[in-house]
């Protein structure tokens, strides 16, 4: 059953890293599957930051306000991104969806909004589902100067009108486990930073992959 909730609060649910997973009803599914096409928005991510495992870089340097201001540095260049994280996990949903692996309609190209408004979501589209993608975790793990970019993203149907979530689920993991690699500032940086690039596309495609068989669920 879709979990309906107050308008005022849509904006918490949104936001909540944690929020628990809402499977798309049967129901749900067969009804949006001939219902217009779904928009998909995706919430500008935030800078990365540097997550160091057990705190090494912390425990190297004395004091704490050292090592942040260290690794603050030495990734400035890293702060922005070739690829938006969740903007590229929009677009991977898409694509998958246009191939056929999910039956519900979804439109695109997908639409970059810098935060959540519920008051301007229920004006723009009242009853009519949204399907919005924010990254809740966007990192650079690592402790001495060679990072792995790793983000989980998080999907939400939600009816903007009453605040129902029909379905939400997240593509997640607390530490990449051995992929990518680690790569040095330079390495990530070099050739217009396409390694970077490709790293953050290669796991928007898994994540998208994730999400649409999350989605695709109920219609099965």
């Amino acid at each position: 059953m879709a979990r309906s909730v107050s308008p005022l609060v849509l904006s918490a649910l949104l936001a909540a890293s944690c929020a628990p997973a809402v499977p798309l009803s049967r129901d749900e599914s067969a009804r949006l599957s001939t219902a217009p096409p779904i928009p998909v928005l995706h919430v500008r991510s935030a800078p990365p930051w540097v997550d160091c495992p057990n705190d090494e870089g912390q425990k190297v340097w004395e004091h704490p306000g050292i090592w942040n201001s260290i690794q603050e540095q030495w990734t400035l260049s890293l702060q922005t991104p070739p690829v938006d994280p969740a903007g590229a996990t929009a677009a991977q949903l898409l694509s998958l969806a246009g191939a056929g692996h999910l039956s519900l309609p979804l439109a695109g190209p997908p639409e970059e909004v810098l935060r959540l408004d519920p008051a301007a979501l229920r004006i723009r589209f009242g009853a009519s589902p949204v399907l919005v993608v924010e990254a809740v975790r966007w990192v650079l793990v690592g402790c001495f100067f060679t990072y792995q970019p790793w983000f989980d993203v998080r999907a939400t149907l939600v009816r903007p009108s009453t605040g129902e979530v029909l379905w939400r689920d997240t593509c997640g993991g607390t530490y990449p486990d051995g992929w990518p690699v680690r790569s040095s500032r330079d390495e990530l940086e070099a050739g217009g930073q396409r390694l970077y690039a490709r790293i953050i596309e290669e796991r928007a495609a898994a994540c998208a992959t994730q999400l649409v068989t999350s989605l695709a669920g109920a219609g099965r």
